[in-house]
Formats: structure tokens, sequence, C-alpha cells
């Protein structure tokens, strides 16, 4: 090939409809572009050209195809048409032979320094990629961009996203990152969790994502900004027909012989947002944007959104790609973009903590259940939370995530920047210290006499343990959701401190043996959520927000809160030493 690819190798083909069989319909924003698109934009200096990556069906002629950018922000439609460098070039075939990658290079002479949509005519066919082109006067190093993680965007709170769109457009920002967990699957909120376990059954199964794909996408073209988005376990969730548990396979993505698939929210991402991994450059720095939910579709089958696994994993061959960027990328520094913490723990605390991978049962809701309340009722770091999952048996040893660990330390990784708890907070590491010398946190559920009420907290009780939730749904229903949420709480946590050591769900904290020593500088970073359950007050949006981050040769050296309320945060300079 002539020069690196804008995506890798084995994402070439990911919006495929042959890549994304199952029964729940997919509105489709990418089929023909595979890049640049909304979640992968170009993002280009003055002088550099466009390229573009078309999934064509054999037959096609890839030099009858146009191409224009069309300025929707800044010059209300006003439209540039691209001019080949040169003919397309035939880079591969789909593994199943119907269609055929070409990579395009456009001159971008004639367009302004703007943030583009780009159009792409085939044929009669006109496809849109929203925002995918950014072309800047210059590119320093220097500039200000976003970090942000989990808006979770369901139909109810549109609001939170909303207001971050309109935050952010106000600010001079170089981009913006999404780092997962866009949609939500229906969690909404603990009372609604309640809900979906009582009305669990091995029939059809409820959809969310169609809805929460189409419309999410819908509101992020409004940005101003090119935008980066990359799976969390929320985008990836999936369901076999009818609820069924199926069998057992080692399908991530694609076709499964073994089982129909209702839904695959990692299809559902594909096909709306890019590719699942990629890299790009900035400056003097390179920016590894990871799939970090690379569990087995067994894996991440669930009831709706209460899944038995939604904590960190990643494959080989996306490790082995980590490794190539990083021996290409030598000379530059290294950012990593991800949802899940690959330490099995995050603000210092439980690292090291890595949760067995649990089979899917569908008869058995009680600890999947238990786990995702007490993660949205729980006061303070948790001990169980699932940030990163271990093998479902044998020794910690070999677990692949000390490799990933290893790899980052070796080459000398900057940042490491994450979603998934909804908090942020910095763990910096410097020379000479060790990954997982860490004192362990506590959890605190709500008293009861925090209640008010000791009956509804028993009667709460009284309904876990029988596994009635139509009628601890009732019982929720009748009162306000503060009540609900701290009378939930005090039952969670009476009942956690009579569970048996059985019930534990973490496996044990091997990794400290792993000797994983500091050779430089790495910053551990977690941000913000943009939008999640409680929104019904102004003063709710205070809980959500974003990290500013200031650049210095296209890596973040200062970080700093912001809340889509508008309220700002203390800055903090990453050091060096």
């Amino acid at each position: 090939m002539a020069s690196e690819l804008p995506i890798p190798d084995e994402q070439l083909f990911y919006a495929d409809a042959s890549n994304n069989p199952q029964k729940l319909t997919i509105t489709p924003f990418i089929d023909y572009v595979h890049y640049p698109t909304l979640g992968c934009p170009a993002l280009l200096g003055p002088d550099q050209q466009l390229e573009v990556l078309m999934s064509l069906p054999d037959g096609i002629d890839p030099t009858g195809i146009g191409f224009k950018l069309v300025d929707r922000h800044g010059q209300q439609g006003a439209a540039f048409g691209l001019n080949g460098e040169g003919a397309p070039e035939l880079i591969k075939d789909s593994h199943d032979g119907i269609r055929k990658l070409f990579r395009f290079r456009l001159r971008m002479d004639a367009a302004p320094f703007a943030l583009f949509d780009l159009c792409a005519a085939i044929g009669s066919i006109e496809e849109t990629q929203y925002n995918a082109v950014r072309r800047y006067q210059s590119i320093t190093g220097s500039e200000k961009v976003i970090f942000c993680g989990d808006s979770q965007y369901h139909v109810d709170n549109h609001i939170c996203l909303e207001k971050f769109i309109k935050r952010v457009n106000s600010l001079d920002v170089a981009w913006i990152s999404i780092i997962g967990d866009i949609c939500d699957n229906g969690v909404k909120s603990p009372k609604n969790l309640i809900k979906l376990a009582a009305g669990v059954s091995k029939g059809p199964v409820t959809h969310y994502y169609e809805n929460e794909y189409r419309l999410s996408h819908e509101l992020l073209r409004n940005l101003r900004h090119p935008v980066l988005v990359v799976p969390g376990n929320h985008d990836g969730m999936s369901a076999y027909n009818k609820y069924g548990a199926g069998k057992p396979t080692d399908v991530f993505t694609g076709p499964d012989a073994l089982n129909t698939t209702e839904y695959d929210g990692l299809h559902h991402f594909c096909r709306t947002f890019g590719p699942l991994y990629f890299g790009f450059n900035w400056a003097k720095t390179r920016y590894l944007c990871n799939n970090t939910f690379e569990l087995t579709r067994t894996q991440r089958l669930g009831y709706h959104a209460i899944v038995a696994n939604w904590g960190g994993w990643m494959c080989i061959d996306q490790l082995q790609w980590v490794k190539r960027e990083f021996e290409t990328h030598k000379g530059q520094h290294k950012v990593m973009l991800m949802h899940h913490d690959p330490r099995g723990g995050s603000e210092g605390l439980n690292l090291g903590h890595y949760h067995r991978i649990r089979p899917y049962e569908f008869d058995r809701k009680w600890p999947i259940l238990k786990a995702y309340l007490s993660y949205a009722l729980r006061h303070g770091r948790t001990s169980w939370q699932q940030e990163w999952m271990a093998p479902a048996d044998g020794g910690m040893e070999q677990h692949p995530v000390k490799d990933l660990l290893q790899t980052m330390l070796e080459y000398h990784v900057w940042a490491v920047i994450m979603g998934h708890d909804n908090e942020n907070w910095v763990d910096s590491y410097f020379d000479g210290g060790d990954l997982f010398k860490t004192e362990p946190s506590t959890i605190r559920y709500t008293q009861r006499g925090e209640v008010g009420d000791s009956q509804l907290v028993d009667d709460i009780i009284d309904h876990l343990e029988s596994a009635n939730y139509e009628a601890l749904t009732k019982l929720l229903d009748a009162k306000d959701e503060k009540t609900a949420r701290t009378a939930l709480s005090a039952a969670l946590g009476d009942l956690e401190r009579e569970a048996s050591p059985a019930e534990v769900l973490f496996a044990e904290n091997a990794a400290e043996k792993w000797d994983l020593n500091i050779k430089s500088a790495i910053h551990f970073i977690h941000v913000d959520d943009i939008g999640s359950y409680s929104y019904s007050e102004e003063s709710d949006f205070n809980d959500y927000g974003f990290v500013l981050a200031q650049l210095k040769n296209g890596a973040p050296v200062e970080v700093q809160s912001h809340h889509i309320s508008g309220k700002v945060g203390q800055a903090r300079k990453l050091e060096e030493d």
C-alpha cells in the first residue's frame, strides 16, 4: 500500500450489510462511505489531502463517483466540489466478494477552513456523512479539545444531549471525543430496571437501539465541532431471537452460524458512527480510539440493559493493532481513548479487581439486577463495579489485560482517557512506581434512618428476596423518585451485609503480582458523563459535564471539568515527574 490507511485493515469493511446480520432494522447512516464519518472524521491541516474509503458493490465504476463538501453550519449549505488526485485505488475485496474497497485522494484547494458534511454521489444515490471533514487553517498542537463520556441517550433524556451540544458549540475547541455509552438500551432509571426485569419473558424482545442510535445521530450532527466516537458497554449489548440464551459462540460481530441474532448494539454502532477502533494524528501525538467492549456476543447478552457482563475486554487482533500502532509511531506522544479502565479499578482504588465473565442465564436475574441497582445507588467507590473482566475460569497470571498494560508502559503512553464511571478524576503515576499498590475503598448505602420509613425498606427486601419484581414495581411507582432511590439503597445495604462470601462477584486481587513498573509519567483520566438518568430539575445538570483539555504538542497537559449547567471546576496540570 502506498501509505497508512485512516482505519485499521481488520475494520475496513465494518459497515457492510453482510457483516451486520440481525432481525432488528438498522437505520444505515453508513453504507458506501466507510471513512470519514460523523464518529470517525477527517481532521486536516491546510496542506493535507482528503482521503475517502468507499465500499462499492462489484460492477460500480469508482471513477464515476462525485464528491462535494457542504458547509452546513457556517455558510448555510455552500457546496464545494472535490477533484481527485489520480485514479481511485483498489485496496481490498470483502470476505464474501460482494464489495470492493477503494481509496480516493481528493484535493482540498477550493474548500475554506471549516467543518463540512461529505456528500458522495453514486449514480442516482447520494450518501451524506455529516460533520465528517474539518479543515483547519493551522494545527499547532496547542489547541483545546473536549473529552467526555456516557450520554446514554434515550428518548426521555434528550434534553441532556441538547444542553451539551448548545454548551460546547459556544466554546472554541478543535474537536470533541465522546468515549463510549452513546446510547442507553433502555436503562433510564433504577425503577425502570426493575420494570424491565419484571417484564422479561422468552417471548419477543423489546427494542431500544433502533430509535436511540438514530435519534442520537440526528442530535450529534448539530455539533459545530468534529466528534470522535468510541463504543461503550451500553452501545454493544445484544440479544438472541426471543431472548433465549442461545448456543455458546465465539462470534464478536458479524454472522453467527449457531444463533439468530435479534439485535447487536455493535452492529448499530458500525452503521451509525464508524469503525469500532481507529487511530489519528494530532500534531506530534498519536491517538488510539479503542473498543473495550470486545466480549463475544454470547457474553454481551442480557435482558435489555440488564446484562451479566458490562466490564472491559480487548481481543488479540486489537491488541496486536495497538502494538503495531505504537511501533509505527515511536517518535510521537501517545494517548488512548477507551471506555473501560484496564487497571480493573479507578480513582486509585480497587485496582486489580477483575470480575469473572459470567454466563448468560435467563432464569437468574437477581445477581445481575442487584449489581446494576447497587451501582446506580452507591455512595463512594465500589469494589464490585465491573471495570474490566477476567476469564471465566483459570488463574490470573496470563490475563490478556496484563499484556495491554505492559505495552502501555513499555511504549510510554502519556494518557489513557476513559468514561464508564461518570465522574472526573486523574490518577497520575511517575517513574519507579507500581501500578497496583493501592488501598481498598469503601461502599456506603443509605441507612434505614435516612429513609424515614422502615416498613418500606422491609417491603422492598421481601419483594427482592421473593423475586416479585412486578409487586416491587408497583410499590416504587407509588413513591417519588428520591424516596424510591433512598429506600432501594437501604434495602440493598441490608442485603449486602447479610450476604455470604459466595455471593461476592469479583475475582481475587492477584494483579499486584504482575510487577507492572512505571517507566515514565502516565495519567489515567476518567471523564464525566453528559447525560444519564436524573434531569427533572435545573440543578441536576450540575451532575453532568465534560473535561476541557489544553494540549501541548497535541497531548493533554491540563484538564478542567465543565458542567453542562455552566459550572466550571478547578484546572489540573498533568505533570511529567
